[in-house]
């Protein structure tokens, strides 16, 4: 029975620590999937000149759980001609972005489809270096504390177990 126990607290320190480095995870896929989408923005206003709503209608399915929200949310604001597009609606439940990440992020949805397709390109090319530096930041936090974060709560249960035995 205590061997069980002491395997329980190992996998709950462990679940713990995994649960922490989410943070990091869920910041590395934001950035890489706005990346993604500015990218396939990019390609489809140079090449196939695609009215927005129906990018945005088709590239929205494709991105993790929290970036796909923020596409729906757009989405939704395009289609609707009524609706205004409110920052905290926008990004209800994404606690990974600080307040100032969300303030840089909201003018970017902001811009979309308010420029010539030349002047949309070259801004899109401005939030697409921006971005990628941000995706490369969260990056390196992801595999710098991310998984030191994880390694701990492991670390942590064993100390635990030792300790009880």
């Amino acid at each position: 029975m205590k061997f069980v126990l002491l395997i329980l607290i190992v996998a709950s320190c462990s679940f713990l620590g995994y649960s922490i480095s989410g943070y990091y995870r869920k910041r590395e896929k934001f950035y890489f999937d706005i990346h993604s989408f500015i990218c396939s923005l990019q390609l489809e206003i140079n090449f196939f000149e695609n009215k927005l709503k129906k990018i945005v209608a088709e590239k929205g399915q494709n991105f993790g759980k929290e970036f796909s929200q923020v596409i729906n949310y757009f989405e939704q604001f395009l289609l609707s001609s009524s609706k205004s597009l409110q920052e905290k609606d926008m990004f209800a439940g994404i606690w990974f972005l600080s307040t100032d990440e969300k303030q840089f992020i909201f003018p970017f949805f902001l811009s979309l489809g308010k420029f010539n397709s030349s002047n949309q390109v070259a801004s899109l090319e401005n939030f697409k270096k921006h971005f990628y530096d941000c995706s490369q930041n969260s990056k390196k936090e992801n595999e710098k504390f991310g998984s030191l974060i994880f390694k701990l709560g492991i670390l942590f249960g064993i100390l635990i177990a030792l300790i009880l035995m």
